[in-house]
């Protein structure tokens, strides 16, 4: 049944990637050792907090990342899609520094699902 949902949970963030470009690029799934993994495309840059953490940037670079991410978010809304985990480790940066939202784990219509201090309050 894990395996059905894993397999499910890939087909839909091809879906999500159909929406917008900035969804992290899912290669495969497969299991190893008893435990599920799933490869994504490399993104050199790391996640949003590593890479705000590591560079000086200025606030015209930190203003177009938030523009970025604000954008591919929108484009998820206007579909009907909300990330219930979204934070900066959800964040990928590619070597062009562009920025690809990954974990659609819990994109879901749940009441209380994601990572408590970065939720909304609603």
């Amino acid at each position: 049944m894990f395996l059905n949902s894993i397999s499910s949970w890939c087909d839909r963030d091809r879906k999500l990637r159909s929406i917008h470009d900035g969804i992290a690029e899912y290669i495969c799934c497969f299991k190893q050792d008893s435990m599920f993994k799933i490869v994504l495309k490399l993104y050199s840059n790391g996640n949003l907090l590593k890479y705000v953490t590591v560079n000086k940037l200025s606030e015209r670079a930190r203003c177009e990342l938030l523009y970025q991410v604000a954008t591919i978010l929108g484009d998820l809304h206007k579909k009907g899609f909300i990330h219930h985990d979204f934070k900066p480790g959800n964040i990928l940066v590619g070597s062009q520094v562009d920025c690809f939202l990954t974990d659609f784990g819990t994109t879901k219509h749940q009441s209380l699902v994601g990572t408590s201090i970065y939720m909304s309050p609603e």
